[in-house]
């Protein structure tokens, strides 16, 4: 796996060419069309390494790296603690050790971040920080063949981290490569729900659809209207799986008719701020 390249590095981001010699504190240019072109640029630069590297773990981050004591941090408004600190550092360990491809090595170094974190990821930025622990663990794992162990861990950072696309996209490759083929169209499409240009979403959504419209069809359960109809057009029917259930006639049903019908499946809640 190769490792990120400068201009995904973000201490270099903040580096822009510009025309004629002008920095960027130049009073010539517009600082905020400048801000947004360098905003722009990364994301373009970012959208184009997650295409060539999908299970790449998320990068460091310059300000994660920062250590001074005036630094305001995740901790419930207080500040960083010296395991969150320490947390970080062996996410750093293990990121070098999964663009090398030591696999067992960044599974073990993630596996201490996730230790060291847990138990002061009590605010929101908090749990964020130790869903990207448990995503990077989840692609570790994933590398070493370790199906249940990464779903479990891509699972953890879904928890924490509800609209944590990248934990939905590494899940949904795993399910797809263990043949659960609707739970990874499930988390394919909850992640293009989010983001909607995400082409790894886009495109597993659109590889695995016919496979969904074949299950959706084989899942059509077929019901034969009684003979006589009650008069409120309610009845009761045993569906093996789910038990008895209610059903409401349309008006043009007629007795002896055979209908087929899709029961729906119980969607995954967002859960509440």
């Amino acid at each position: 796996m190769a490792g990120l390249p400068d201009s995904l590095k973000y201490s270099k981001w903040d580096h822009i060419e510009v025309s004629d010699d002008e920095g960027d504190s130049h009073p010539n240019i517009d600082q905020k069309l400048m801000a947004r072109l360098k905003k722009e640029k990364r994301a373009k630069d970012y959208e184009e390494f997650r295409k060539q590297h999908p299970d790449a773990p998320d990068p460091i981050r310059a300000e994660e790296l920062m250590t001074s004591t005036s630094r305001t941090v995740i901790n419930s408004g207080n500040k960083e603690t010296e395991k969150q600190k320490q947390a970080k550092e062996a996410k750093e360990v293990g990121n070098k050790h999964f663009g090398k491809g030591e696999y067992t090595e960044a599974e073990e170094w993630f596996g201490k971040a996730i230790e060291l974190a847990t138990e002061d990821a009590t605010s929101s930025e908090a749990k964020k920080q130790l869903a990207v622990y448990h995503n990077n663990r989840a692609a570790a794992r994933s590398n070493l063949g370790k199906a249940q162990e990464a779903i479990e861990d891509a699972t953890a950072a879904i928890k924490l981290d509800f609209r944590y696309v990248k934990a939905r996209l590494c899940r949904a490759k795993v399910y797809e490569g263990e043949g659960e083929v609707k739970a990874a169209y499930d988390d394919y499409k909850r992640a293009m729900s989010y983001e909607p240009n995400n082409a790894q979403a886009r495109s597993g959504v659109d590889r695995l659809q016919p496979a969904v419209d074949k299950i959706a069809e084989e899942k059509l359960i077929e019901i034969k209207i009684p003979e006589e109809i009650p008069e409120n057009r309610v009845i009761k029917y045993n569906v093996p799986g789910h038990g008895e259930i209610e059903l409401e006639l349309p008006e043009d049903a007629q007795p002896g008719q055979t209908i087929r019908l899709q029961l729906e499946e119980e969607e995954e809640k967002e859960p509440e701020e």
